[in-house]
């Protein structure tokens, strides 16, 4: 397969090091929001637990339904204007469906993206949790730099659920965080180790 030119790498994991775009693997801005989740899901797959870099260019990109980031996974824009739109759903970083479920979800990052949920189904944007056990088994060892999160009002004027969501998470980073139009901007429980630097969290609750 002929990869399209991007820009440089963020990530030496899978595909020897080497970045990916998205439109590669059949995400496209004309595509429906199922056409895409499941073309972005098996683009996110292609290493299995070796992860991989995966670049969103410029464009609004429906998606529908969750999309489960696994280990060693970058998925990184330009930006603002790389926009992932889903119209119920989100990213979901599960540990409990790693291939070893003992250990946890780690080395990921989600970069320079703007995420949002349009339509009128609750529940978080971005969320992030293992099984309640001990720090060996959740979400961790990741980075959230450079994201726009935000919520939508359904038909009642009823803000969505949590811009990110964090359960069972630990040891991790956020820059440059911003979420508009959330219940809650974040929410955790049973987490540790996470540093914030430039955090906004507009019209919702921490």
């Amino acid at each position: 397969m002929a990869l399209t030119k991007i820009k440089g790498a963020v990530w030496d994991s899978g595909d020897n090091g080497l970045p990916a775009s998205i439109v590669d693997f059949g995400v496209l801005t004309t595509n429906t929001g199922t056409q895409n989740a499941t073309a972005l899901q098996a683009a996110i797959n292609r290493n299995g637990e070796d992860g991989g870099m995966l670049f969103v260019p410029q464009g609004e990109y429906a998606i529908e339904g969750d999309i489960n980031i696994v280990d060693n996974t970058v998925l990184y824009g330009e930006g603002y204007t790389s926009f992932l739109n889903f119209s119920n759903g989100g990213l979901v970083l599960d540990s409990t469906i790693a291939e070893d479920p003992t250990i946890q979800l780690h080395k990921w990052r989600i970069a320079d993206l703007r995420l949002e949920r349009s339509g009128a189904t609750t529940g978080p944007v971005i969320n992030m949790f293992g099984d309640g056990g001990t720090p060996n088994d959740g979400v961790s060892w990741g980075q959230l730099d450079t994201v726009f999160i935000t919520g939508s009002y359904n038909d009642s004027a009823v803000k969505s659920g949590e811009g990110i969501k964090c359960s069972d998470t630990y040891i991790m980073d956020w820059y440059n965080v911003v979420v508009l139009s959330c219940t809650k901007g974040a929410y955790f429980t049973d987490v540790a180790g996470i540093g914030c630097l430039d955090v906004r969290l507009h019209g919702g609750e921490f």
